[in-house]
């Protein structure tokens, strides 16, 4: 699946793993993110509710 990201963006060598570096980067932000905002909103809706 990541060589046919590579492919498609046509990026071999060191800049297909700075790229794959970047996409880790970036996909660990989105679930920290979405992890954070999850626990965030329980906390409100269990704060709301007492």
């Amino acid at each position: 699946m990541i060589r046919k990201f590579h492919e498609y963006f046509g990026v071999w060598g060191w800049r297909a793993v700075v790229f794959d570096l970047y996409l880790l980067y970036v996909i660990g932000i989105f679930l920290a993110g979405t992890i954070f905002s999850n626990m965030i909103a329980k906390w409100v809706v269990s704060w709301l509710l007492h």
